[in-house]
């Protein structure tokens, strides 16, 4: 559905807009071609070296540690069958990356002349792409309820699998460990209330949304504040044989810790750093616009400005937390384990990474 949604956005806006030759010509003379940053400041979020660095740690935590994606895996028998699924998720995954980043620059160019956020329009840019669906298909019924309610369902669906994931874990980990003699119907009743304060909490949090900024940046921020010291515990279980349970917890530990307090640093002291040139509103129609610019973090559009106090460690982008994390969670687990060596522990070899035996041989685990 969400697909098909794509589908209509995209050629109703290509229609709209004079074309693909267009999009590009609109897009090129605007300043956002599709060009390829090399500069190497850390405080730029989207260049070709966040990609290198932090990109595939965002990749592979979405893809590895996230458990409502370990539960398709699951759903399969065999470890080729996942290894084909996790595959073939990372392939429509990439195709439609780049299907939105065409709609957003069909989007720029519908609105190349009359921007609505400058406009007071709209106060967010995550309301974008429902105030142009609204443009797009305002002459035809129905559509634009159609189009919004398929964008939406494909985010409640994500947040009921990480909700059902959420409890089975709490089920899993937590409460069977605490109280073993609970019965099936126990569990059940437990289970299902887990369910329920997991998406009452998600509901709650809701309401913080306005105040976190962009939800692009909120959700890197926090995701690789939390699930990159996950990741590189994966890493550092699958790949080295000595690491031991307490190395391993200190590392995703001080980790965590070290990224959160750059996010801290972060909220205190802001950078002034924007990659993106200013938007237009000299082609607007003769309506009586009011524009309020205090409501509005026009510096956002600012060409790179300096700093009064000169670059910090504050000032690094959120798009690297995640990288951040990981690769600390790995470096501490392992020099932690250099320092407290022990044997006292056993290895599972069906845990450790050997690609040629997991293909060839039977299914999961699932003990």
């Amino acid at each position: 559905m969400i697909f098909v949604s794509f589908l209509f956005i995209t050629i109703f806006a290509v229609r709209d807009v004079g074309g693909f030759a267009n999009v590009w010509k609109v897009t090129s003379l605007n300043g956002r071609q599709l060009t390829v940053d090399f500069r190497p400041s850390p405080a730029l979020p989207y260049t070709f070296w966040s990609s290198l660095i932090a990109g595939p740690c965002i990749g592979l935590y979405r893809s590895v540690c996230s458990q409502h994606v370990a539960q398709r895996y699951l759903s399969v028998k065999r470890v080729r069958q996942a290894v084909v699924t996790a595959l073939v998720g990372q392939i429509l995954s990439v195709i439609s990356y780049f299907w939105l980043i065409f709609i957003g620059l069909a989007m720029f160019t519908f609105y190349a002349g009359c921007d609505p956020f400058t406009l007071g329009d709209i106060q967010t840019f995550d309301q974008m792409l429902p105030y142009f669906i609204l443009d797009l298909f305002q002459n035809i019924p129905g559509i634009v309820g159609i189009l919004v309610s398929a964008i939406c369902s494909a985010a409640v669906s994500s947040v009921s699998s990480g909700i059902n994931a959420l409890s089975l874990i709490c089920h899993k980990e937590i409460l069977q460990i605490i109280d073993k003699d609970l019965t099936p119907k126990q569990e059940l009743i437990v289970t299902k209330i887990l369910t329920g304060a997991a998406g009452i909490l998600t509901l709650l949090l809701t309401f913080l949304a306005p105040h976190l900024g962009g939800i692009l940046d909120a959700l890197l921020t926090w995701q690789g504040i939390l699930l990159g010291p996950i990741l590189g515990a994966y890493v550092l279980g699958i790949f080295f044989r000595g690491v031991n349970t307490s190395s391993c917890l200190i590392g995703i530990t001080l980790s965590f810790a070290i990224s959160a307090t750059l996010k801290v640093g972060n909220m205190l002291y802001p950078g002034a750093i924007s990659v993106l040139p200013p938007l237009r509103i000299d082609e607007c129609n003769a309506t009586t616009y009011i524009i309020d610019t205090k409501s509005k973090n026009l510096t956002s559009f600012m060409e790179e400005t300096p700093h009064g106090y000169g670059f910090s460690i504050w000032h690094i982008s959120t798009f690297y937390y995640g990288a951040i994390s990981t690769y600390l969670t790995i470096i501490i687990g392992l020099m932690m384990s250099l320092t407290t060596k022990s044997s006292d522990f056993t290895i599972d070899e069906k845990l450790l990474w050997r690609p040629r035996r997991d293909l060839e041989e039977g299914e999961f685990d699932r003990g």
